[in-house]
């Protein structure tokens, strides 16, 4: 069993959450016997049950929703993972984010003898997570996706996870050749919110090109503050500079990773930013504030000012020994054993 926040809608839908459905695809050839049932709370926006290639979905549309209705949601809920373990023998749940989903299967799991782990992602590891007081999880049900909120996590509840499952990327995903011609110099990926200060993107392209005045930079991702993006990139006269592409599709992203030589990742907290591996997949390097695991990752620099960021990527990108070749730090098939192992499903 799998429960969510949101899964996508469609075999078509790419971009809700794909490090999840690359596991989940995974584990389908993996483990071929192994049935998986996902439930997603929020999204997609309508209560359904439908396919997503092999496995069976059920959505619960609880965005935005009352207490009342997410109450009315749980018992469901319940409800129907009763019947399905009366069926199937539930071998294990795996909840995403230590929140309402984690709340969730855990309050079934407890009663019903039933393994469950919580996968720490990100913001869920922060202090201001009022969740965990109700879930009370053990240090052997959580299991972060990185070293950093494993730490983060001790930290701000004082309960130390027993485990630490990095994701991966699937390679499948990717050409199996990575394009000679990088076009751009500079590549970000993601939604355009506060939290992701894509504001110091475009600030440190406007450094960069002082130096280097035919820069090229591309972004992926719309949100709220597309606008004011917008304005500063004017404000900077990086027009012919920066290129926004908006909202545009998993493959696409990954398309412009190939042609893309260095990823700045200019979050102030991140738990593991799959865009990260999923650039150094393809060849491109990346240069962020955070980092996510104890040892060292080839060509994934760590920085700790915008400064910092500055004068790495000038470095990377007049040097003309700056290599760009894939690399891959963790396997999808490593993340599926031990996540299998720990739920103890042989």
């Amino acid at each position: 069993m799998v429960i969510t926040p949101g899964f996508p809608a469609n075999e078509e839908d790419t971009e809700c959450l794909p490090w999840v459905q690359s596991f989940i695809t995974k584990l389908n050839d993996s483990r071929p016997e192994v049935k998986i049932i996902v439930f997603a709370l929020e999204y997609p926006f309508k209560k359904e049950r439908y396919k997503w290639f092999s496995n069976e979905v059920q959505s619960f549309n609880s965005w935005k929703k009352s207490k009342l209705y997410k109450i009315y949601s749980w018992l469901g809920i319940w409800h129907r993972l009763g019947i399905i373990n009366n069926e199937y023998r539930i071998c294990g749940i795996i909840s995403y984010w230590c929140g309402e989903a984690a709340y969730v299967g855990n309050f079934f799991a407890r009663r019903k003898g039933v393994k469950h782990i919580i996968r720490i992602c990100g913001q869920d590891a922060s202090k201001e997570n009022k969740w965990v007081r109700r879930i009370r999880p053990k240090s052997s049900e959580l299991v972060p996706l990185s070293d950093f909120l494993a730490m983060e996590f001790n930290r701000n509840h004082k309960i130390k996870p027993d485990h630490v499952v990095p994701i991966a990327v699937d390679p499948n995903s990717f050409p199996s050749i990575i394009s000679i011609e990088r076009d751009f110099d500079v590549l970000a990926v993601g939604a355009l919110i506060p939290l992701k200060r894509h504001e110091i993107f475009v600030e440190i392209v406007h450094e960069l090109k002082k130096q280097i005045p035919g820069v090229k930079a591309l972004h992926c991702g719309a949100g709220p503050e597309e606008s004011k993006i917008k304005k500063l990139i004017s404000d900077l006269e990086l027009q012919d500079n920066i290129r926004l592409m908006g909202k545009v599709s998993h493959p696409e992203v990954l398309q412009s990773m190939q042609c893309s030589k260095i990823l700045l990742h200019t979050s102030k907290y991140e738990g593991f930013g799959a865009v990260c591996l999923e650039a150094l997949y393809a060849g491109a390097h990346v240069i962020s504030f955070c980092k996510p695991m104890n040892d060292e990752i080839e060509n994934w620099h760590i920085v700790q000012t915008k400064e910092q960021m500055i004068d790495l990527a000038l470095r990377l990108l007049k040097d003309p020994t700056t290599k760009f070749e894939r690399r891959l730090p963790y396997t999808l098939d490593q993340s599926v054993k031990e996540i299998m192992e720990i739920l103890g499903c042989k």
